[in-house]
């Protein structure tokens, strides 16, 4: 800077975007850190100082020379090399050929698979009203671990837009998310509609399989209950006919060893046996008179 009744020497400042520095996330920087790595590329005092405003630093060399070796080499912070930017990259220019700036915001879209094309994103922010994009949409990309840009991406798309539209942004936001949504849900609903019907198609043979069983443990209780019914029969016969059958008489009026096996004919066998030997016994009688 001059100094006396000479003009001060404008410096402008130089820009860096706070979250493209390497590792920003891990350990915030500070004025201190920044300044000293600028310094090393400029020279001892060569920085008046640095600021940061929202998501964006400003770095204020104090004389052009340094500002201009700073824009063309750069400097190294954290063992990265970072590039500084002459103008704010938050300020675009205006559409129609106007050469005055117009503040802007950059906005990161993320949570949107990367099978979605820029083309739909930019299709979803055109329909917002009143929504003006100053800048085609860029896919962010990831650094390793030293901080070194590779080329994968992740995820994250990012466009500027007009400032004074912001206000309409998360609504954009919004939508986007809804999208995404809707569509895992539609998927998630097929896929519930599937399982509905599978599980319907288990039941029904789950159902037939348990008639199937149910008929058949049926008619073996069927079975068994005729079977109880027909033992029954049989023991009741057996008690009733045990005490009431009489053995079959020989000729001579013994008892024979054999039964009959009917009661009827056991007892008309054993009576007319016994009329017979009465009457055999009174013809004997009769005869031993007549001699």
């Amino acid at each position: 800077m001059a100094t006396g009744g000479e003009h001060e020497e404008r410096v402008l400042p130089l820009f860096i975007v706070d979250n493209q520095l390497p590792a920003f996330d891990k350990k915030p920087f500070t004025t201190a850190e920044i300044c000293a790595a600028l310094e090393r590329k400029g020279g001892y005092n060569s920085m008046e100082g640095a600021q940061k405003i929202g998501g964006l630093w400003r770095l204020y060399a104090r004389d052009n020379r340094v500002r201009q070796k700073l824009l063309i080499e750069g400097f190294v912070l954290r063992g990265v090399t970072i590039t500084v930017k002459e103008k704010n990259p938050f300020l675009v220019s205006s559409v129609g050929g106007e050469s005055r700036e117009v503040p802007a915001t950059k906005l990161i879209i993320s949570n949107v698979p990367l099978s979605v094309s820029d083309d739909e994103i930019k299709g979803a922010v055109m329909e917002l009203p009143g929504v003006v994009m100053r800048s085609r949409i860029i896919a962010e990309k990831d650094r390793d671990e030293q901080g070194k840009l590779t080329h994968w991406k992740t995820g994250r798309s990012v466009f500027v837009t007009d400032t004074r539209r912001v206000t309409e942004c998360p609504l954009f936001a919004q939508n986007a998310q809804d999208t995404v949504q809707n569509a895992q849900d539609t998927v998630q609903n097929a896929q519930d509609t599937v399982q509905n019907a599978q599980d319907t198609a288990q039941n029904v043979t789950n159902t037939d399989n348990n008639e199937d069983k149910s008929d058949k443990h049926n008619s073996d209780e069927g079975i068994d209950r005729s079977r109880s019914r027909i033992r029954e029969k049989l023991k009741a016969y057996r008690r009733k006919s045990s005490g009431s059958v009489k053995r079959v008489r020989s000729p001579q009026g013994l008892t024979s060893p054999y039964r009959t096996g009917k009661q009827a004919r056991v007892q008309e066998d054993a009576e007319m046996s016994d009329s017979q030997s009465e009457s055999g016994e009174n013809d004997t009688g009769q005869h031993d008179s007549l001699c």
